[in-house]
């Protein structure tokens, strides 16, 4: 984290390497490692850990490719999905750059009166419990059914047939006081569907903030990391529920592939909630957000 601009990042490895004899996480954790690496040396800094203002932070597509050429450099033989993310406090914009399957999804509380097209027009008003909806999910990047779009790289000259950062989707929107940030990977999203992420979330924020747009002022990581433990073991659940068709399971079914249950796969997720930096004081910046993660490994 910076003075007005916090970075955070996943990655997913390709598991299917394991039959090659090849550790999966491999990849993924150094890639990880050199984007951390590369984050510390490039944001400019003064005294006491500030921001120079002078000079621009690193974009996240700056990172991700930093990153991804050290890990080429040590021919570190693997390959794995990646999400760069930063969250600009001053500025109230969330900016990303993402290549595979990961998920990137913004949860905003939306009254109907002011919500426009975004508006709840299925449900009446008095039937209505949750004004918690999605506000952005980002793309996916598949070559086709469970094969995404990944980083990587194999000492066999002619298998060399991954992406580069080029092909990462870059996104740039805005976000409010209240908003809270999912940055996941496929293991969240391929058994939990999204209208029950937002109840989870909800039920949530009632215990721990008592309502919607509550506590905005201070950061509260033991909750974020409540949450992000939460929506992990609730994964893991719903990957071994063989009664429940999955989201993994009804794509799977729309590209002729008879799958029936969850898909258990590795789950990172990180929680971010966007503080009101108006009223916020926390570490001395104008605002604050707290992302901690939680990692359920339990690939079967």
């Amino acid at each position: 984290a910076a003075n007005s601009i916090h970075y955070v990042g996943i990655a997913d490895g390709v598991g299917s390497w394991r039959g090659l004899g090849v550790d999966p996480r491999e990849f993924s954790s150094r890639l990880m490692f050199w984007a951390q690496k590369y984050i510390k040396s490039a944001v400019p800094r003064v005294g006491r850990g500030m921001m120079n203002p002078s000079i621009a932070p690193p974009k996240p597509i700056e990172i991700l490719h930093a990153a991804w050429e050290m890990t080429l450099g040590e021919k570190v033989v693997g390959s794995s999905t990646a999400c760069i993310a930063t969250l600009d406090n001053e500025l109230e914009q969330l900016t990303f750059s993402n290549i595979g399957d990961n998920g990137v999804v913004i949860l905003r509380h939306i009254d109907s009166d002011v919500a426009g097209y975004m508006r709840e027009r299925s449900t009446p008003r008095h039937l209505r419990n949750n004004d918690l909806r999605i506000a952005f999910i980002s793309q996916q990047q598949l070559r086709s059914f469970n094969l995404p779009y990944q980083l990587g790289y194999t000492n066999v000259p002619e298998g060399d047939k991954f992406e580069t950062p080029k092909d990462a989707v870059n996104t740039s929107i805005p976000v409010m006081a209240g908003d809270l940030i999912i940055i996941a990977t496929d293991g969240l999203f391929d058994n939990m569907e999204l209208d029950e992420l937002c109840d989870i979330a909800q039920e949530w924020e009632k215990e721990w903030f008592g309502g919607a747009k509550k506590g905005l002022t201070k950061q509260n990581s033991v909750a974020l990391n409540k949450l992000a433990s939460i929506l992990t073991k609730k994964a893991r659940e719903l990957s071994l529920d063989h009664m429940r068709d999955s989201p993994f399971a009804l794509l799977a079914k729309e590209n002729d592939i008879m799958w029936g249950g969850g898909m258990p796969d590795d789950c990172t997720v990180i929680c971010i909630r966007v503080l009101d930096k108006n009223e916020s004081s926390v570490g001395g910046s104008s605002g604050s957000e707290s992302f901690p993660r939680k990692i359920e490994n339990y690939l079967l």
